[in-house]
């Protein structure tokens, strides 16, 4: 099953309050405690940015409203990542993770500290201002903590099939407000350390200007999938979502 919502704006206000009148208690945010990439990230752009704040640049990564600047830890409430914005603006590359198409496909390893049940990932979208270069298809892999931290993606040549697989929306313009947490549940919730997240495609030919490089804001997961009620309320508030049941 494969319900995909098209970005509406609305104010994050908004989005807050009808997430916690809808979200299940016992969803929480997954802040992974370490990330690692197989490709370097472009000069003032890192890794870590995935999942923490940039401290050398002044404004916050993770915002809300736009602005005023939040954190999000593990055992957060699902409702406060959906609420929040990502930094879009012309030095995207300091709270973002971005290289050149021509390094490859990046492949980026969470490790969420032990073995965890995740029943979804929020993602925020990379903050340039060329929507060519917005990251748009991604695959993820779970490895429990006795299968390790390394992948090997069928999709890039490896021998592990992808089980699940998303696509982002590029953020509606060159503005922080715009750039909300995207959603994706994964219809089941999986036991995993380490988890895989492969960036397998750009917007190049789809939007312009721009394209030639893979970028993206953000990445938490939360611990449990959302009743379908939930997955309603978030249609009817605007929030990108995609529930789709795993591959094997």
């Amino acid at each position: 099953m494969r319900i995909t919502i098209t970005m509406s704006c609305c104010l994050a206000v908004m989005i807050m309050s009808v997430a916690m009148l809808s979200q299940p208690a016992e969803a929480t945010v997954i802040t992974p405690t370490f990330v690692t990439g197989t490709i370097a990230g472009d000069a003032g752009s890192h890794v870590n940015y995935l999942i923490t704040d940039n401290a050398g640049f002044p404004e916050a990564a993770l915002q809300r409203p736009a602005g005023t600047g939040v954190t999000l830890n593990t055992g957060d409430t699902l409702a406060d990542a959906l609420a929040t914005l990502h930094a879009r603006n012309g030095q995207a590359h300091a709270e973002s993770w971005t290289r050149s198409t021509g390094a490859g496909n990046p492949v980026f390893s969470f490790d969420l500290g032990a073995d965890t049940s995740v029943g979804s990932v929020i993602l925020w979208q990379y903050g340039n201002g060329s929507p060519g270069n917005s990251a748009r298809d991604f695959e993820l892999i779970f490895h429990t903590a006795a299968e390790g931290n390394t992948f090997s993606f069928a999709s890039g040549g490896g021998s592990e099939a992808t089980e699940f697989s998303g696509q982002m929306d590029q953020a509606a313009n060159y503005t922080t407000a715009t750039n909300v947490a995207q959603f994706f549940g994964f219809g089941s919730t999986e036991n995993a350390r380490y988890i895989g997240l492969r960036l397998a495609s750009n917007y190049n030919g789809i939007l312009n200007p721009g394209g030639d490089r893979y970028g993206l804001g953000e990445v938490r997961f939360a611990t449990e999938v959302p009743e379908p009620a939930t997955i309603f309320i978030m249609m009817a508030a605007g929030i990108p979502a995609l529930l789709k049941r795993k591959r094997k």
